[in-house]
């Protein structure tokens, strides 16, 4: 946002093309001469006001009344994953995330290293996304552990360590 000698007030926006002029959002706001905006969220409202001082010393306020934003949603997986635990090592938990692309049946379960089943984490009807669990193993011993994830005919597996 930048302001200029004749008291107009410029929005840019950044696209892949570069740099763009926003002439909607300011179209009705006008000032005197070498003007300066900054924005600043002055009624404590949690939104932005806008505050352009120009070159007679004079302060100008714009309170922002509404939002107008577009919900994003994350991105639908394309394919089953299951990442690597964070952190790794760990203790005494750690996270396990996972990407479902459609609904499905999900099992994720950890192991130890003899292959002994240690808990069931998931085992669930899933609708597609991203998840996250958290493995507690304050309650086991140091060492290697195995991590299942099975849904459908998609089966991975992925190595984590616990330290104490």
């Amino acid at each position: 946002m930048t302001g200029n000698l004749f008291g107009d007030i410029k929005f840019y926006n950044y696209t892949i093309d570069g740099w763009r002029e926003n002439n909607q959002l300011f179209e009705d706001i006008f000032v005197d001469q070498n003007s300066a905006p900054a924005l600043a969220d002055l009624d404590n409202d949690g939104d932005y006001d806008l505050v352009i001082g120009d070159y007679e010393g004079t302060f100008h306020y714009y309170r922002n009344l509404n939002i107008t934003s577009v919900e994003t949603k994350d991105d639908i997986p394309t394919k089953f994953e299951l990442l690597q635990n964070y952190p790794n090592p760990f203790n005494p938990s750690t996270s396990i995330e996972y990407s479902v692309p459609s609904s499905e049946y999900v099992s994720l379960k950890v192991y130890d290293i003899l292959g002994n089943e240690v808990t069931a984490l998931v085992n669930e009807q899933k609708d597609s996304g991203k998840y996250r669990v958290n493995f507690n193993a304050s309650s086991l011993a140091s060492g290697i552990y195995i991590y299942k994830i099975q849904a459908g005919s998609f089966i991975q597996t992925r190595k984590m360590m616990l330290i104490k």
